[in-house]
């Protein structure tokens, strides 16, 4: 009896992110660790010569710590399921797991760490150009090299974000690791040949010298924070994502520790002093024969120049995007983050990244460089460990896409004894920075020093807390305030038929603000409800369900009008103080706001106005308390509206004060009590 086939079942169709995650996620991994190998090989080597596999197994190890950390970090949820960082990264981990001050530190860092990759890229650019060139005056001319290439790279981002994705940058990398691979057997091979050792206990090199080699072999994780950040966004499984993570510590640590073993092998074609800023390619010239030598040594500057040259665009671009954060989370002034009206790039951010590292690449050679790169980068990270593991006390009860394992219960929490070891690593590192690369400790002081310094003076100028988080728009940074158009309005309403004509209102600035800008994520309005709780009563009291039920119904109104402008958002809150135009004043502070639109108190029924204690009328001088409190304390632009002239009488329907329901009004005619 023949058997019925069973039924063919069609694998499901997954979209192209889910099928090339991994693609992608490996190709971002890849990139940096090539990077590090064409960057670090040469310093690395020159610093722990036969012991240099030691240090870059160090490396391998912390880079493996730090994607778990960053995983777990990017994976964390809610209990409905929201992400519960908007911003992932340092900065915006340290503000979950700590608060604004220790953030921006960490931002701060990552911006120091961001410029120093656009240099070294940049440096180590030329210095790969000049590997098959033979010129004089190599180091001026690689100085302008580098100089170029940096104003190059800060035209292209000045024109709009260059996000580096396609078949040519995939080419790019397979190619790196053809070519990269091809270059290690041959290497191997010819250690092997020649007897040479490939871990050698060097006279005069001790402890010291490893752990200074391992802290410049840092620049590693550069690729891998950006991997690790996204493979906590990927839709695929838990457990391919835990796959994922072994291959990259696995595949990591091997690459390094073989570049080391490599290097150190080979150290003798890296004594001269200018080789070390191409140091992949002059280990080449160990090959015979000659030809062979000369023809790889041409093909891996050529592929390594091209890497560096995308990693330098990506370096300029991340420290743009991120210095865009820090504006919108008002820990830098917005003028230093304003977006260009034409192309919305950060451009007053660009140049002054384009100074500043061309100045660096005039001034510091690469040794410097990296081990200053690595003193923002193990501070940021050390605060990251820091973070995830105060995360496992402070939310307990959060999902998490990805935990870190083997963790030890204490007091209500799990202590990551990886995420422990990382800290360890890390805060160890930083101290080791400080103690052995001194001139790269005492710059980097400097640098953290300045920026707490333009931190807290930035705060204390806006009258803004040193720790809480206060995050206007992105629009904000593409303002244009001499044309009356804003990104972030404060809107108090009062339940009152104005409201409609203020929130119109609103809404026209901020449409014109969010349209001027293609991409700029919308502009946002702000609409409360200001309860004025007497002091009779704790600020805290309960409010009758009359002035909720009125607050609620003025606020989806608000909202709903607001939204039928494109690109606008309305976001609504009850505000609690003692006075309106105190609470209206201290939003506006808390908030960022660019802008307050609210309307002057309409007159009172009061006769005689302002003399009878009234309000009195629009075409006065005299305005209501709440206005003239807010116009003399707003921190910032406050636009007053009234009605048109035909409507400054008294409405048929008293309008209430605020926090108080309205009474319906008596028909015309009708007969008093």
């Amino acid at each position: 009896m023949k058997r019925p086939h069973a039924p063919h079942v069609k694998a499901p169709h997954l979209p192209w992110d889910e099928r090339y995650a991994f693609t992608r996620l490996g190709g971002i991994a890849w990139a940096g660790l090539a990077t590090t190998i064409y960057v670090s090989v040469g310093v690395v080597v020159d610093r722990s010569a036969g012991l240099a596999p030691i240090a870059f197994l160090l490396v391998g190890l912390f880079v493996s710590l730090t994607a778990m950390t960053y995983t777990e970090l990017t994976g964390l949820r809610d209990k409905a399921g929201r992400r519960l960082s908007d911003t992932p990264g340092a900065s915006g981990f340290a503000r979950l797991g700590f608060d604004e001050l220790v953030s921006f530190v960490a931002g701060w860092a990552v911006v120091l760490d961001l410029l120093l990759l656009t240099a070294i890229g940049a440096e180590a650019f030329s210095g790969y150009i000049l590997a098959f060139v033979d010129v004089s005056s190599q180091t001026t001319i690689g100085a302008v090299l580098a100089i170029g290439a940096i104003v190059a790279v800060g035209v292209r981002n000045a024109r709009g974000p260059n996000l580096a994705k396609g078949l040519i940058v995939r080419v790019l990398l397979a190619l790196d690791a053809l070519a990269l691979g091809f270059l290690a057997i041959a290497l191997m091979i010819e250690a092997v040949h020649d007897g040479l050792p490939l871990i050698e206990f060097t006279g005069g090199i001790g402890l010291g010298d490893v752990v200074f080699a391992a802290t410049i072999g840092v620049v590693a994780v550069t690729g891998f924070e950006t991997a690790a950040t996204l493979v906590g966004e990927t839709p695929l499984p838990r457990n391919k994502r835990t796959r994922f993570l072994v291959g990259l510590s696995l595949g990591s640590m091997a690459a390094l520790v073989l570049a080391g073993i490599l290097g150190g092998a080979h150290r003798a074609e890296l004594a001269d002093p200018e080789h070390l800023e191409a140091p992949v390619a002059w280990l080449a010239a160990a090959l015979e024969p000659a030809w062979l030598a000369d023809g790889t040594r041409v093909v891996i500057a050529l592929l390594a120049a091209s890497t560096l040259a995308v990693g330098t665009n990506g370096a300029m671009l991340a420290v743009a995007r991120l210095s865009s954060n820090l504006a919108t989370s008002r820990q830098i002034p917005s003028k230093i983050g304003r977006l260009s009206p034409k192309y919305g790039t950060p451009t007053t951010v660009i140049v002054m990244v384009v100074i500043l590292t061309s100045v660096l690449v005039a001034s510091l050679d690469l040794q410097t460089l990296i081990g200053l790169y690595a003193f923002g980068a193990l501070l940021a990270l050390t605060i990251l460990q820091a973070s995830v593991i105060r995360l496992r006390f402070t939310m307990p009860e959060a999902q998490r896409r990805f935990s870190i394992p083997w963790s030890i219960r204490l007091r209500g929490g799990a202590v990551p004894i990886p995420a422990v070891l990382g800290l360890l690593l890390a805060g160890g590192g930083w101290i080791a920075v400080l103690v052995l690369h001194e001139r790269s400790g005492l710059v980097g002081a400097i640098w953290m020093i300045g920026g707490i310094a333009l931190y807290v003076g930035h705060r204390q100028a806006s009258h803004l807390p040193m720790r809480q988080s206060v995050v206007v728009p992105k629009t904000v940074l593409s303002r244009d305030t001499e044309h009356g158009e804003f990104g972030s309005i404060l809107v108090p309403v009062f339940g009152r038929p104005l409201d409609d004509d203020i929130v119109q209102t609103a809404g026209r600035l901020a449409r014109d603000r969010a349209l001027d800008v293609e991409e700029s994520g919308g502009a946002q309005i702000e609409a409360i409800w200001v309860f004025e709780i007497p002091m009779s009563l704790p600020i805290a009291s309960a409010v009758d369900d009359d002035r909720l039920k009125l607050a609620r119904k003025a606020l989806a109104r608000a909202k709903a009008v607001g939204e039928e402008y494109e690109g606008v958002l309305v976001a609504t809150a009850t505000v609690r103080t003692r006075r309106a135009g105190a609470g209206i004043c201290d939003e506006a502070k808390r908030r960022g706001v660019e802008v307050i639109v609210m309307a002057a108190e309409e007159p009172s029924r009061v006769r005689g106005g302002s003399m009878l204690g009234g309000t009195g009328d629009f075409s006065g001088r005299a305005l209501g308390p709440i206005t003239t409190y807010v116009i003399t304390h707003a921190p910032c632009r406050v636009l007053l509206t009234a009605p048109p002239i035909d409507d400054r009488g008294v409405s048929a329907v008293e309008e209430p004060a605020p926090d108080e329901p309205k009474r319906a009004a008596k028909p015309p005619g009708a007969a008093k009590p």
